[in-house]
């Protein structure tokens, strides 16, 4: 797999987004850990699994973290997947629980949810991804700074706020959906 000129978020391989537990902390174990990670990555875009996934022309780049998993997106041809993996201190099952309850909320709600193509674990059931279409500026919603807003990726990693009128809303209706403020 070659890298990628373009940056589709942050410009990174992701090592420095790496969120590890203390047994880790000198370098060369955290070097180790990074080298896995990456193994598992190709090992999944090379997987025969994901018809989507088969192609010659294949390209892995870095694109977004979170406090409970890195983002890659895999080009294959002119597609584009995300992979949303892990992370090493991450508890292990965690990963597969969001996969499950975006598939669940997707049912009801495709236009607003990226619903996961398919989720994937290691043999030793230390690392686990999945992986969702691609979406130009997908979003993540949270806070910052006790703020409701959303992480925006493309083309420059950075957080907005959602006004003060959808805040009101999402305060008092449950079924308020964030996604349609864009």
């Amino acid at each position: 797999m070659e890298p990628v000129e373009e940056a589709l978020g942050i410009p990174s391989s992701g090592y420095e987004y790496m969120k590890v537990s203390s047994e880790y902390s000198d370098l060369e174990s955290k070097i180790n850990e990074f080298m896995d990670i990456r193994n598992f990555l190709i090992e999944v875009a090379n997987s025969s699994n994901i018809p989507e996934f088969q192609g010659k022309d294949k390209r892995l780049q870095f694109i977004n973290y979170g406090d409970t998993q890195l983002v890659y997106v895999l080009s294959v041809g002119d597609r584009k997947y995300t992979m949303l993996l892990g992370q090493p201190a991450t508890e292990f099952g965690v990963v597969r629980k969001e996969y499950e309850n975006l598939k669940a909320l997707g049912k009801n709600n495709k236009q607003n949810v990226v619903v996961p193509m398919q989720y994937f674990k290691d043999e030793k059931d230390k690392r686990e991804l999945y992986v969702t279409p691609y979406l130009y500026q997908a979003r993540c919603v949270g806070v910052e700074e006790k703020e409701w807003g959303t992480w925006i990726p493309e083309p420059v990693y950075h957080f907005k706020e959602f006004s003060r009128r959808r805040e009101k809303c999402n305060k008092f209706k449950y079924d308020c959906n964030a996604y349609k403020i864009f």
